[in-house]
């Protein structure tokens, strides 16, 4: 008889022990809600995802919370209640990158790797640390390599506060970046060209899509240039994340010949920048440019093949 109700005491024990512990796990355990997060392409048609990011900010502060969605209409997602910012972005671009946990939401950024002025000119036996004359008062700005497509959407203060609770949070995504694109028109001596590539200066190192803004410290960016000998015509393009407007914007034109010699020439094509305002397209045109003719049976200027020659291309714009 005793050794019964001893068992009988002893069930009863655990049963409070368990109830006790339920208790305190619901009280340490935040309650769930389930969200549906919708992406609509209406504002970026033609863009192209495999990844989207999102990422929630508790209004009242602490990490953010990131869910990737591998369909590009979004998808359900489980969340603690509370009220939230939100920010979306497709993540498969490789060299993008954001502010890690702990950023707040308003120092959120978007920004891309760095890198080397002559990585594009490798081909022609310029070495990665023979750096290339850089335009007057850019030595300071970074070098940073030109972002990929990305597009995003932020929401402001939603709340999903019922345990348990349906919501759904509608995206738009639209260009986060802009388009730079530069043509040179009546370029002379082209089939002397070995290597060419460019570079356009104070840009912006990152962007900040709760304030739906590019940010004002600047970098520069180096890009390919292709070349055709039929039209006389270089090209070039590349994307940023946008650029300051109180800023002198610079185009350098990075040349090697033929006989190994190594020009350069940088132009001022601010006013062409601004006029562009807030347009995702940004074009620049030069009308001329002559390359110098390599040196042939010792006639010509004698540039070092080691030194980019102090001998800017005539450039008329």
């Amino acid at each position: 008889m005793k050794r019964n109700i001893f068992k009988i005491l002893f069930a009863m024990l655990c049963l409070v022990s368990i109830c006790s512990c339920e208790h305190e796990l619901c009280d340490n355990h935040p309650h769930h809600a389930f969200v549906d997060v919708r992406f609509h392409w209406n504002r970026s048609p033609r863009a192209e995802s495999s990844v989207m990011a999102v990422c929630f900010f508790p209004t009242d502060g602490g990490p953010y919370i990131r869910y990737d969605f591998l369909d590009p209409e979004g998808g359900r997602v489980k969340i603690p209640t509370g009220s939230y910012h939100a920010v979306c972005f497709n993540s498969d671009r490789p060299n993008v990158f954001c502010s890690p946990e702990g950023t707040a939401h308003t120092a959120f950024n978007l920004f891309s790797n760095r890198t080397g002025i002559a990585n594009s000119l490798a081909q022609a036996g310029v070495r990665a640390d023979d750096t290339p004359p850089r335009p007057e008062g850019t030595l300071d700005e970074w070098v940073c390599e030109s972002p990929m497509t990305v597009y995003g959407d932020t929401v402001l203060h939603r709340a999903f506060p019922e345990k348990l609770g349906e919501y759904t949070v509608d995206f738009s995504p639209r260009e986060f970046f802009k388009q730079y694109t530069i043509h040179i028109k009546e370029a002379t001596n082209l089939k002397y060209i070995r290597a060419l590539s460019g570079m356009l200066t104070s840009l912006s190192d990152s962007y900040y899509p709760f304030a739906g803004r590019s940010s004002s410290k600047k970098v520069s960016i180096p890009f390919p240039m292709k070349f055709s000998d039929t039209d006389n015509t270089i090209d070039g393009e590349l994307l940023a994340f946008g650029h300051p407007n109180d800023n002198q914007v610079w185009l350098a034109v990075y040349i090697v010949l033929g006989d190994g010699s190594k020009w350069y020439s940088h132009i001022d094509v601010t006013e062409q920048v601004r006029k562009a305002g807030d347009a995702t397209l940004v074009p620049i045109v030069i009308d001329k440019l002559t390359v110098p003719k390599p040196i042939v049976n010792g006639g010509g200027l004698h540039p070092s093949v080691e030194d980019w020659s102090t001998i800017y291309v005539p450039v008329k714009m």
